[in-house]
């Protein structure tokens, strides 16, 4: 971080902007590796955008906006060590044990704007914070992704919805809780068409292309099944205290819905899909919408 020009903005740890109520501890920063691990499996890759070429060709930036405790950032350096890979997260995270030297971390809330000048980076890729902003916060968002991305540079967003498929009624349950949880905070947890709305619209982005890929959970799905439940019952025990009050249940009843959740999962064969918004930026940018327009 030392050669990397950033702009002084105030770094917050307690922002209004950041609506996520899950919690911020050891066994969720163990929860998000896991998450990594399981989709990078599932989408057999850790991007989709088409920058292998730039990443080995020395000399690119990248940056990892709302990175978490990294792993997707320490993988990909890792593997494309010519490349520099800059982090941002309002949480503090320590990259000091087996950290390559291609990588740098800024503590930094981002709903202050990106603390990077513009046209900064050659790919700059966003993964899972739909949980973590409010709606009308995206516009903004989406118009800093761009503005520090270089032109001609690559954008990359990776979200999954509260939405899964083919379910029983526990699971039904819990989804509606969530659901009904997310907008008492403001957030929206099915965003993704709408973010694909704003990224096609936009007027500085171009070849704008979105993946999809499924995820299978329960043991029925093997090894990488049994991870991907365990992501979702790790979630929920985190949630316990507020989402078995929005769902009437006592302490019990919600404790055994989570260990039923595997045997239904197996049975009705369940799945959740994420999806992987990419496009490139114009050589030359125009204004942003106005986030009022959203």
């Amino acid at each position: 971080m030392d050669a990397f020009q950033y702009l002084e903005r105030e770094k917050v740890h307690d922002s209004e902007g950041l609506k996520y109520f899950g919690p911020i501890d050891s066994n969720e920063l163990e929860r998000l590796s896991l998450v990594h691990r399981v989709f990078e499996k599932s989408w057999r890759g850790n991007f989709s955008a088409p920058v292998e070429d730039i990443l080995r060709s020395g000399g690119a930036y990248v940056l990892d906006v709302g990175c978490g405790p990294a792993a997707w950032m320490l993988a990909m350096a890792r593997e494309y060590f010519a490349a520099t890979f800059i982090g941002i997260d309002i949480i503090t995270i320590s990259l000091q044990e087996l950290k390559p030297e291609n990588v740098g971390f800024l503590p930094f809330d981002i709903t202050h704007g990106i603390p990077f000048p513009n046209d900064t980076f050659d790919y700059t890729f966003q993964r899972f914070i739909l949980m973590s902003f409010a709606e009308n916060f995206w516009i903004t968002e989406i118009g800093e992704i761009v503005r520090v991305t270089k032109p001609e540079g690559w954008i990359e967003l990776m979200e999954i919805d509260v939405e899964f498929y083919n379910i029983g009624p526990i699971m039904k349950r819990f989804r509606d809780a969530t659901q009904t949880l997310s907008k008492s905070k403001g957030l929206n947890g099915t965003v993704t068409p709408k973010l694909v709305q704003l990224m096609r619209e936009s007027p500085n982005l171009i070849d704008f292309t979105v993946n999809e890929a499924k995820t299978y959970f329960g043991s029925w799905a093997g090894k990488q099944g049994k991870d991907a439940l365990k992501i979702l019952e790790d979630s929920w025990r985190g949630l316990a205290s507020v989402l078995s009050t929005v769902m009437n249940i006592d302490e019990k009843e919600y404790d055994q819905m989570i260990s039923d959740l595997g045997n239904e999962a197996n049975k009705y064969k369940s799945y959740y899909i994420s999806y992987r918004m990419i496009a490139r930026k114009i050589l030359t940018p125009e204004p942003e919408l106005d986030p009022r327009d959203f």
